[in-house]
């Protein structure tokens, strides 16, 4: 069940491309390897640590 509120400016296939992208992200992210990959590319690119939100 999503969880999204129901824009008009948005397609039904917009809207479920959207919602499997960001699973894809958060599964992506429950490894600690990608997550600490992330920050060593934030690192480069930024030139500071990257600070995560809980």
């Amino acid at each position: 069940m999503s969880n999204h509120q129901y824009s008009p400016d948005y397609s039904d296939k917009e809207l479920t491309v959207c919602s499997i992208l960001a699973k894809k992200v958060k599964e992506y992210f429950q490894d600690e390897a990608h997550c600490k990959d992330f920050e060593k590319w934030y690192r480069n690119k930024y030139g500071k640590d990257y600070v995560w939100k809980k």
